[in-house]
């Protein structure tokens, strides 16, 4: 099973998601609700949608 990460009641623009602990550095992620791709640097995600909810997968 993939990991994935759910973000709720976020602003909507730009953010930024810390996914340390769940996925590696370089790792690209996918944001099912906006289709874009992020890639996972430091230990963050930081991803601009115009959505105010992210699904982030591999």
């Amino acid at each position: 099973m993939d990991n994935v990460v759910i973000g709720l009641d976020l602003t909507k623009g730009k953010k930024e998601i810390s996914v340390r602990t769940i996925f590696k550095d370089g790792t690209k992620l996918h944001d099912a609700y906006s289709g874009k791709v992020a890639v996972v640097s430091n230990g963050k995600v930081n991803i601009d949608t115009e959505f105010d909810i992210l699904l982030l997968e591999k």
